[in-house]
């Protein structure tokens, strides 16, 4: 699971965890309109994803049925969560800020993050520290940056 996902691969994925289970027939004929990939392009991406062992046939017999080893939540926090990792932590908040202002969010949503920002707030430390090394970051040595 820890190899990276095509782009191609998350939209057969993505089609597994709406219908829960599906044939690969089912998923040709769902991308086939946005896309025009052949059966065999299909398949080929249904293989990987079983290869990486994303996906994983629920039936001996033909038509085999796959499913999701991994949930959308699951892998999509892996996904952020490898891309935190080579942002700075003093700029990882920022960042997040950031995507909060772009993303559209429900009232529901808004209260959740309020939530959890208020679970956070005793685990909250007074200054966030720079992992990178020396030279590898502004905060750490970066250019017009002597600390």
């Amino acid at each position: 699971m820890n190899d990276m996902m095509s782009d191609a691969e998350w939209e057969v994925l993505r089609v597994v965890w709406a219908q829960k289970k599906a044939t690969s027939r089912e998923i040709i004929d769902i991308l086939r309109p946005k896309y025009q990939w052949s059966s065999s392009t299909v398949k080929t991406l249904i293989k990987r994803l079983v290869d990486k062992k994303i996906l994983r046939i629920t039936c001996e017999t033909r038509p085999f049925y796959y499913e999701s080893n991994v949930s959308q939540k699951e892998l999509s926090t892996q996904l952020v969560r490898l891309s935190m990792e080579k942002i700075c932590h003093t700029k990882q908040a920022e960042v997040i800020g950031e995507l909060l202002r772009e993303i559209p969010l429900s009232y529901d949503h808004i209260d959740e993050l309020q939530k959890i920002l208020e679970e956070r707030r005793s685990t909250a430390v007074q200054e966030v520290q720079c992992e990178f090394l020396k030279g590898q970051c502004e905060c750490r040595g970066g250019q017009n940056n002597e600390s």
